[in-house]
């Protein structure tokens, strides 16, 4: 249901996975673990420093992407917040300046609120910790977005011609030069370590590079009267090359960007590549012509991905190519892993309104859980794993169950993700077991979805003793009303 439901403007876009993690040494003889607690550890702790003012909710969201460029959201809803990450990643406030925070495996941060248009990160005792943190948020602050989705910057608009485009580039040229001149004013100032500098101007000029693909996007109707709009994205292929790969999301996006404008994919939006079977093909041989090494791994593996959520039958032909043109072997293991545990997911995907249950071993209709319920009240929870204001109502829809336990209600949780591995780890994450948590393997086509509109998420449906649906968007569960319903029809 991804490319019905984009509701939350500011969770949609990217974040990222760094290439390599920092990691302290463990004392001892070679060959040997001297101190097991010394080993690098991949859990992540975020304290944030008293409450949210009354401008900001209780709660604090942010995303990031990983090496396949997929969007995972974090939501901070108490004062400590732990979780894992298998590399360096950026988070991004879901903000409207989306601020980027390079965040390490196995460190502690905490977060300030400054107001309501920003939060500070801090590494208590870590003063160079500290201004790395901080860089990117100050950069923002002063030059403006480094990181959106929607291409809105003055930067970005509109022109009349080719000669306006070109002088608009200049615009970009130089305001990557303002930003990698403040990296080296701030650097002199605000000590960070060599590998946080050599990112940082990474990032500085990958940006400016997906600054001129949004700004050939949309002009692409003039460009294409006027000269060749895939000759255009196909002269910054020099320019990604020579940055080197990086594994965050400015330097995916940039690499997607750049393909899909050159081939002249059908779509131009979030999910990227292989939106159909023509597109696929297309994408996949210009990468094989044009790209090697990471950057060709990446967009790849990407490709196969992208191809799958949107339910294209990938020949064996790509698929062997594939494997026999990778550099880096996780993409394969990675990849091929999400083929194999989609695998019982997509044997189920004939039909209506199919669910997968949270063991994946079981799959029936929507109208057999409603059946097996029949004599209860049932409140279906319509969500997904990138949704955040999903996710912030969990904490409710728990206290609602533990009011009405014992009574005839039953909360049955219905993720509309298009991956497994993506649900599964949400649903941990949220503390969701039992039996009535599902997956709706084909949410963009189910009959129930397209019968009561459900276009954006979360959604809340009341169905009655009967089976029958009394109220087709209730309350959220944070709201009085919900409970109102409740006790109305119990």
């Amino acid at each position: 249901m991804n490319r019905l439901i984009h509701i939350f403007v500011f969770f949609i876009a990217f974040a990222v996975l760094i290439s390599s993690c920092r990691q302290n040494p463990v004392k001892g003889k070679p060959g040997t673990v001297s101190d097991i607690s010394a080993l690098p550890d991949d859990t992540v702790t975020i304290r944030i420093d008293g409450t949210p003012g009354k401008e900001r909710s209780s709660s604090v969201f942010f995303y990031y992407h990983d090496s396949l460029s997929q969007t995972h959201g974090i939501t901070l809803k108490t004062e400590t917040t732990k979780f894992k990450i298998s590399g360096p990643v950026l988070f991004l406030e879901s903000t409207e300046k989306q601020t980027p925070f390079l965040i390490y495996p196995g460190e502690t941060v905490n977060i300030k609120n400054l107001g309501t248009d920003s939060l500070r990160f801090y590494a208590k005792g870590n003063p160079e910790r500290t201004n790395e943190l901080d860089f990117f948020r100050q950069v923002v602050q002063k030059t403006g977005n480094m990181w959106y989705f929607y291409p809105s910057m003055y930067y970005q608009r509109r022109v009349k011609d080719v000669a306006q485009l070109k002088i608009v580039e200049t615009t970009i040229d130089s305001l990557k030069n303002v930003r990698l001149n403040y990296l080296k004013t701030y650097t002199l100032n605000y000590p960070v370590s060599n590998a946080f500098a050599d990112f940082a101007k990474h990032c500085i000029a990958t940006t400016a590079l997906r600054d001129s693909l949004l700004l050939y996007h949309n002009n692409r109707a003039m460009i294409s009267e006027k000269t060749s709009y895939s000759n255009l994205a196909k002269s910054k292929i020099r320019n990604l090359s020579s940055l080197g790969f990086k594994d965050y999301a400015i330097f995916h996006r940039a690499c997607i960007d750049l393909v899909s404008i050159a081939v002249g994919t059908t779509k131009f939006d979030i999910d990227g590549i292989g939106k159909n079977d023509q597109d696929f093909i297309r994408c996949f041989d210009f990468i094989e012509k044009n790209f090697d090494g990471q950057i060709r791994d990446f967009l790849l593996a990407h490709l196969l991905y992208s191809g799958k959520k949107n339910r294209l039958t990938i020949p064996k032909y790509h698929l062997d190519q594939f494997d026999s043109l990778l550099v880096n072997r996780w993409y394969f293991n990675k990849v091929h892993t999400i083929l194999q545990e989609n695998h019982i997911a997509e044997s189920f995907k004939k039909g209506s309104n199919k669910l997968l249950s949270l063991n994946g071993k079981r799959v029936q209709d929507l109208k057999d859980v409603f059946s097996k319920h029949r004599g209860k009240l049932m409140i279906l929870d319509f969500w997904a794993s990138w949704c955040s204001p999903c996710r912030m109502e969990m904490p409710y829809i728990a206290k609602l169950k533990e009011h009405y336990q014992g009574k005839n209600v039953v909360f049955i949780s219905i993720s509309t993700d298009s991956e497994v591995g993506g649900w599964k780890k949400a649903a941990k994450e949220e503390g969701l077991n039992g039996e009535e948590n599902y997956l709706l393997l084909n949410a963009d086509d189910a009959s129930f979805v397209k019968k009561y509109n459900i276009s954006s998420i979360p959604r809340y449906i009341l169905i009655g003793k009967s089976g029958e649906v009394l109220v087709d968007n209730t309350p959220r569960p944070s709201e009085q009303g919900l409970m109102d319903l409740i006790d109305k029809h119990l």
